[in-house]
């Protein structure tokens, strides 16, 4: 990796499970284990002009090591325990050493 790993992952996927009425569910099949990875989180405070108060928003950005097999349909969960979505993959070229892949993610618990 291009970084130093914060945390490892477990890349989850897999078909969609279903709840005790029937309803699809998240899988929580584990695709890849022990992934090192870099997960950072960045706030911005948004106002708008309608509505005064400022609201803090946060967003996950989290480096895989290059060549890692992941797409939007899988989640991350990191070592303690952290689900996050993955909004949008980013596997850049790159000239010499091999990029890390970048994923956008959406935390969900």
């Amino acid at each position: 990796m291009n970084i130093t790993p914060t945390t490892v992952v477990d890349i989850l996927g897999g078909a969609a499970e279903l709840d005790e009425w029937g309803d699809p569910t998240e899988s929580t099949t584990v695709v890849l284990e022990g992934v090192p990875a870099s997960i950072t989180e960045t706030r911005q405070v948004v106002a708008t002009e309608s509505d005064a108060q400022a609201v803090a928003v946060h967003y996950y950005t989290g480096r895989l090591p290059a060549g890692t097999a992941v797409d939007r349909s899988q989640r991350l969960r990191d070592a303690a325990g952290t689900l996050y979505n993955i909004d949008y993959v980013n596997q850049p070229n790159s000239f010499g050493t091999p990029a890390d892949v970048r994923v956008d993610l959406r935390r969900v618990s």
